[in-house]
């Protein structure tokens, strides 16, 4: 099976939701440095 442009798009986006839905119920959590942070790890992670 061959992975489609549309396949990679797809992909981005659903990550792209879950890093802002973790971001979200992280916020009253963590510093804003903490979130930046955060976010750079999950993506080096996915």
């Amino acid at each position: 099976m061959a992975i489609t442009m549309q396949d990679i798009i797809e992909s981005n986006r659903i990550k792209r939701e879950a890093c802002e839905n973790c971001k979200e119920d992280l916020k009253n959590i963590l510093t804003s440095e903490q979130l930046e942070k955060f976010e750079d790890a999950f993506y080096s992670a996915v």
